[in-house]
């Protein structure tokens, strides 16, 4: 996303939020915007300038894929949304002239192929 293909403006997107929780063992930080459900997911967020990859998103709470050792409540981070590079996120953005996927062609699973 945000790449010469999709065209949307990085900075058009990008948030600032403060951290209200962290819970390091689940790897979940909770920031005070609240977005709908998945709207962050495959997103990232930066922390003390490290970028962070974010696997999903409930509303504020961010499931992290590492656990963000840098981040602490009343932090302000830049949070990113994602996109799983699905026509449905094109929609969800406003931008489904630069889908470049082919989303009418199903999916065959590699394991399923001559069986």
């Amino acid at each position: 996303m945000f790449d010469r293909s999709c065209k949307l403006n990085e900075a058009s997107f990008t948030i600032t939020a403060g951290i209200t929780a962290v819970d390091i063992n689940s790897r979940t930080i909770t920031i005070s915007a609240s977005e709908p459900n998945g709207w962050f997911s495959n997103g990232r967020v930066v922390i003390n300038g490290r970028y962070y990859a974010i696997e999903a998103s409930t509303g504020g709470v961010l499931r992290m894929a590492n656990r963000p050792f840098d981040a602490a409540a009343r932090m302000e981070v830049s949070v990113v949304p994602g996109c799983n590079k699905y026509a449905s996120d094109c929609r969800k953005f406003s931008n489904c002239d630069n889908f470049g996927g082919f989303s009418l062609v199903p999916f065959i699973s590699p394991n399923l192929v001559g069986a």
